[in-house]
């Protein structure tokens, strides 16, 4: 999952000082997160990066760049996490952007069978929910609302989108809060984003990943000799060999 989040809010140091900029995202659980990397102006070019994709945060690889060298170091032992600059340059002025990357969990199901994905976000009080959306993939057409902008969230309107009708239902009332689809349709495979809006607070965004398992269509057992087996097959001695193929097609 990708979450950029932008401080919006204003610092102010001093040519020589230090600063510390937090990158406030609300869910910050290290075991979650993958890749943080910091970007300052409009530029794509990151000016620092902390990569977790092989080992835990607290013990991840900071890599800064050139410009900013031996002058700059994030602390994510703290909450906020921030990234300290010192000394700051007249030229460290300017927007700064904080980019996290979390770990994308995985679920499984079978065609005709059933899933519940879960929306893990970290904060989830009915009160202060005015409305979750379910998205599949890049796009951002919603797949499913909750819509409680006027209501309180367990009376809330659900709309699943016309692919999934009746086959989808959010469960609010459990936590973590689930969507469960049933029955699963091949087509169903993919990446699932869910983004819950607050009166007060930020969004939030949770990311899962759905497989798909196809059973067989018709599974065929046949003897070394290639012949069909039915039912009960034998008789055979104690102590003799048996091997027997398996052909399944389809799935």
């Amino acid at each position: 999952m990708n979450c950029e989040l932008r401080c919006i809010s204003e610092y102010r140091a001093t040519v020589g000082g230090q600063v510390s900029l937090p990158c406030n995202t609300s869910m910050w659980i290290e075991e979650d997160i993958s890749l943080v990397i910091w970007y300052r102006g409009s530029t794509g070019i990151p000016i620092y990066r902390v990569d977790a994709r092989s080992s835990r945060l607290s013990n991840s690889k900071q890599v800064p760049s050139d410009e900013l060298g031996g002058r700059a170091v994030m602390d994510v032992s703290v909450l906020p996490p921030t990234l300290k600059l010192e000394p700051v340059l007249e030229e460290d002025e300017g927007d700064y952007r904080c980019r996290v990357d979390y770990r994308i969990s995985e679920y499984r199901a079978t065609v005709g069978g059933q899933v519940s994905l879960p929306c893990n976000t970290s904060m989830w009080i009915e009160e202060d929910i005015s409305l979750v959306i379910w998205y599949r993939g890049s796009t951002g057409i919603p797949i499913y609302r909750v819509d409680a902008r006027s209501s309180r969230l367990s009376n809330s309107k659900q709309v699943p989108s016309d692919e999934l009708g009746g086959r989808a239902v959010m469960d609010v009332s459990v936590l973590p809060p689930t969507l469960k689809l049933e029955p699963v349709l091949e087509e169903d495979e993919g990446d699932y984003r869910c983004r819950v809006d607050y009166r007060k607070q930020r969004t939030q965004h949770f990311l899962v990943h759905l497989n798909v398992t196809v059973p067989p269509k018709q599974v065929i057992i046949k003897d070394v000799d290639g012949n069909r087996l039915r039912d009960v097959i034998g008789p055979y001695d104690e102590g003799d060999s048996l091997t027997l193929v398996c052909e399944a097609y389809g799935g």
